[in-house]
């Protein structure tokens, strides 16, 4: 946990000093888990989503611009996103995999569960 919030500290001061247009990722269209493709169709019932798009994270929450992306070489090892709500207001780091096929996994810095994104149908 301590970990976590000496990384978050800094990245929340990189969010505050970024200008207001987010990054962009270098993957074409949109992204989502099928709970997110079900929102994306209209499904507004929808609790829990994640969907990927070049230049954001969307989740129940909060639409969260990219704010920083991590590199090895020439691979997105990490994304981190800022979010906020109303006056709230955080980081989602999220760890950055291809998918097999046409997709992505985004593995919360916080748990080891990944989520795979695909295009919706």
């Amino acid at each position: 946990m301590a970990g976590t919030l000496r990384l978050a500290l800094p990245l929340v001061a990189l969010v505050a000093a970024q200008p207001a247009q987010a990054l962009e990722l270098p993957i074409a269209g949109v992204y989502a888990d099928a709970a997110g493709c079900a929102y994306l169709a209209g499904d507004t019932d929808q609790e829990v989503f994640l969907i990927l798009r070049p230049d954001s994270v969307e989740q129940p929450e909060a639409l969260c611009p990219i704010a920083e992306v991590d590199r090895e070489g020439e691979t997105i090892t990490a994304i981190h996103a800022a979010c906020h709500e109303g006056s709230d207001n955080w980081v989602a780091s999220y760890l950055f995999a291809p998918a097999e096929g046409d997709g992505y996994v985004l593995t919360p810095f916080d748990t080891n569960t990944g989520r795979t994104l695909r295009p919706c149908d």
